[in-house]
């Protein structure tokens, strides 16, 4: 194909339909190679009848059309923000990342998207289409903020009030209080990143709505006119007077898509000079009023804000149920090949704080399938697993127990705290299935695979179901599996006692999902006590392995020998001789 283009229309041909369109329907001329930007090949000027105007715009193609769009722009850009949907070099943006061309018709994608233009353009015009500027705030204010970047903690929702600041590594981290600052940034840089700093006081004013550009604050009166404005002016006036010479100042509003910021730092005028502060929150004897005034001898600078809250990262301010699961707390017990996954799954889906409790070391051949890789081994798996999660989500809270449940049972005590075990060893489980019965509050979640990791089992022990050993028999084995063996499926290693269960880390990957969703459904009181769930893989990967499915499971869907889930209650077993067949009660 001429130019490297993909199977279809070449770039060439494409290009050749589209430039004989505008040229003989709207009067186009092709543009020399100089007055083609870098990041396009072809270019034709034009001029459209918008609202009364005659705007000279530019209609261009790059070396992927026709499966990319067509770009048309101001041949003279505007002043920036001047419309919405303009951007800053003058390009004007008419297809969203939702909307799909057709590679076939190169001409009709022009049409369409200069038809988008002419709208956009028409509407900006008339001031009709100014309410974008408020629902895609951002695409705004981030071009022409040009200070230092601020990474905001906070709570995207009013009221106004002082908030925390530290000046991070090459950003401005903003939080709702000092603690949770130093808490995040020990997650996330070390506990000893803010050992020798202390938080600087900064301000949240909460606007009923984002600003229009026109409404932007260039000048610190600017600043103190949209405060007063807010009813924040006296509030402003006494964070001035408690700085050092600068001031952040986050404008905060609701677009209707989400939470937004503006960051605004007041620099400079005559009481430039540091002041004596005391460990914490910077403070200063002078006379508010006295302070405004000198702020406003300064100037304002403006700085993109970033957010890093459980709201934006656990949904982007779609997720209903953050509030709830950053409330929550959960113990995971065995931090190995599944245990490891399930916390990393969870502390995605936004739980709160979760201890990790696991008394060994992580070793080289565990990395293949485990959360952790090499830089971690010969650490204690709990430890370091905590805190890799810490980095990776430095809004939550990981606390390692790198010791045996037995010896850090005050961790699993609280009557919220939900328990997964993932140790599949019946050693352990039964003391732990000992323990819920002493106090049937308690709730637990059994984790496990079975051979090859061909199926995975997921169930919550809790007031109301089974005990765990309810559906074992006394040496631990589940009544009801999914696959059979002709043999023992354990493998040993050159060392006494030393064996290992081989399966993947795409096997267990499966299994980790299904048991950190039964966690979340159980946060979220969607699910009932002796809930028990089985992921299954595909009958041909149990006979690959040498296995095949029990009668039991194959009775579940006769004839479908695909991948399937299930899930079945955990009853009470009359003799059951942990719980004498009364259960969980």
């Amino acid at each position: 194909m001429a130019d490297g283009a993909p199977p279809g229309t070449s770039r060439a041909e494409a290009a050749q339909q589209v430039g004989r369109w505008l040229e003989a329907n709207i009067g186009a001329v092709p543009l020399g190679d100089a007055d083609v930007p870098s990041s396009f090949i072809e270019g034709w000027s034009f001029v459209l009848a918008v609202g009364g105007e005659q705007l000279k715009l530019r209609f261009f193609l790059d070396t992927e059309f026709p499966h990319s769009e067509p770009r048309i722009g101001f041949a003279e850009p505007p002043a920036f923000p001047s419309y919405p949907h303009v951007e800053h070099d003058g390009l004007i943006c008419v297809l969203t990342s939702r909307d799909v061309i057709d590679p076939n018709d190169p001409v009709g994608v022009a049409q369409y998207v200069l038809k988008g233009a002419a709208d956009i353009l028409e509407q900006g015009i008339a001031g009709k289409n100014s309410d974008d500027f408020r629902r895609e705030f951002l695409s705004y204010w981030v071009p022409l903020a040009k200070g230092t970047p601020v990474l905001s903690l906070l709570d995207p929702s009013e009221p106004t009030r002082a908030i925390a600041i530290w000046p991070g590594k090459g950003r401005t981290v903003a939080a709702e209080n000092e603690k949770e600052l130093r808490a995040w940034a020990a997650n996330r840089y070390g506990k000893r990143s803010m050992s020798s700093a202390s938080a600087h006081t900064g301000l949240l004013i909460w606007l009923d709505r984002p600003l229009l550009p026109d409404e932007y604050p260039e000048t610190p009166e600017a600043l103190f006119a949209i405060a007063d404005a807010a009813g924040a002016g006296d509030l402003l006036d006494r964070t001035v007077a408690r700085s050092t010479g600068s001031t952040l100042v986050l404008l905060g509003a609701e677009t209707g898509d989400g939470a937004c910021f503006a960051g605004v730092t007041l620099r400079g005028g005559p009481r430039g000079h540091r002041r004596g502060r005391s460990r914490g929150f910077r403070t200063t004897k002078m006379d508010p009023r006295h302070a405004r005034l000198m702020a406003l001898a300064g100037h304002a600078e403006w700085s993109a804000v970033g957010r890093a809250d459980p709201r934006w990262i656990h949904g982007r301010d779609a997720n209903p149920d953050i509030d709830e699961l950053m409330g929550s707390r959960v113990a995971i017990v065995g931090c190995g090949s599944l245990g490891s996954p399930v916390a990393r799954l969870l502390a995605q889906a936004g739980v709160g704080t979760i201890d990790l409790v696991d008394p060994e070391t992580l070793d080289w051949p565990n990395i293949s399938r485990h959360a952790l890789g090499a830089a971690s081994v010969h650490g204690n798996k709990a430890e370091q697993l905590a805190a890799e999660l810490g980095r990776s989500f430095p809004h939550s809270r990981f606390v390692a127990h790198p010791k045996r449940w037995q010896d850090c049972i005050p961790a699993l005590e609280g009557r919220d705290t939900l328990v997964i075990s993932t140790v599949g060893d019946w050693r352990a489980e039964s003391l732990l299935n000992l323990w819920q019965l002493e106090d049937v509050t308690r709730r637990l979640i059994y984790g496990w695979c079975e051979p090859h990791g061909v199926a995975g089992h997921g169930v919550l022990v809790a007031k109301g179901s089974g005990c765990l050993q309810c559906g074992l028999d006394t040496m631990g084995g589940v009544r009801g599996t999914v696959s059979e063996w002709p043999a023992s499926t354990l493998r040993r290693v050159p060392a006494c006692g030393a064996h290992f269960q081989p399966y993947g880390a795409a096997a267990i990957m499966t299994i980790a999902a299904m048991v950190s969703d039964l966690a979340i459904d159980v946060l979220l009181a969607h699910a009932d006590a002796g809930e028990h769930r089985i992921a299954a893989a595909p009958l041909s990967a149990v006979t690959a392995e040498g296995g095949t499915w029990s009668a039991a499971w194959a009775a579940t869907a006769p004839g479908d020998d695909g991948a399937r889930s299930r899930r079945f209650r955990w009853l009470p077993t009359p003799a059951c001789p942990a719980c004498q067949g009364g259960g969980i009660r």
